[in-house]
């Protein structure tokens, strides 16, 4: 089973442009390296730890970004609600902190991961993402590298005990 996180919001600001330059320029990837966050990861290792804690708290926030919240609710998901403002900056502090342009999510078909976005390209329908996630359960398919573009899916390469790093094609 593939896993497919909640996609973050693709363009806020001048990503657009950026991502068409990208394209004329013949899509070279920006996308960090596996080492690049590794490094991140053991550097931050407490902070990332402690988002990981946030969320469980607020299990049915499925995605927070800086500036919007999806919740699961009984009538379905409804953005914007769930935190308090002061909440709310905690998760940005932590986000901007630890370099997460697109926040958390959880993923519906997997719900005790949860996916901690450094840096994704494209859109929902084309795009490709990458960063940390948090398992409690074993994930797959687990690789070796992440760095070259795998086929479309959700892989993960192993850190340490629960943590992972993790890239979203579609």
């Amino acid at each position: 089973m593939t896993t497919k996180p909640i996609v973050p919001a693709m363009y806020k600001g001048g990503r657009l442009a950026a991502l068409l330059s990208f394209m004329l320029l013949g899509s070279c990837s920006t996308l960090p390296r596996d080492a690049k966050l590794k490094e991140t990861f053991y550097r931050n290792r407490d902070d990332f730890n402690r988002l990981v804690q946030m969320s469980q708290q607020d299990p049915r926030l499925m995605r927070i970004d800086f500036d919007f919240t999806i919740m699961n609710t009984d009538s379905g998901p409804r953005k914007n609600v769930g935190l308090s403002e002061d909440r709310w900056q905690q998760y940005r502090v932590l986000f901007r902190k630890l370099g997460l342009t697109d926040g958390l999510a959880r993923s519906t078909e997997t719900p005790s991961t949860i996916f901690f976005y450094v840096q994704c390209e494209g859109s929902a329908i084309d795009g490709d993402c990458k960063g940390l996630a948090y398992s409690e359960k074993p994930v797959v398919p687990v690789k070796n590298s992440l760095d070259r573009v795998p086929p479309d899916g959700t892989f993960f390469e192993t850190l340490s005990p629960n943590w992972y790093l993790f890239r979203w094609v579609s």
